[in-house]
């Protein structure tokens, strides 16, 4: 099965969603988002960093 058939992006999501989706499972592996890029994303980049202590596993 391929990788577009397993991932499904809403159609209700906003434009800026389905880009950042979209970046994130790009087939063109010649030229990938790093987690830099992606992180800076305007869909993802307007929200502020939390860092989260570390509790162990929580499940």
């Amino acid at each position: 099965m391929a990788l577009d058939e397993l991932v499904q992006i809403p159609e209700d999501l906003c434009e800026e969603g389905k880009d950042f989706l979209g970046k994130c499972f790009a087939k063109d592996l010649s030229k990938p988002w790093t987690v830099e890029m992606l992180l800076s994303h305007p869909f993802v980049s307007d929200y502020d960093t939390v860092l989260v202590e570390d509790k162990g596993e929580l499940f």
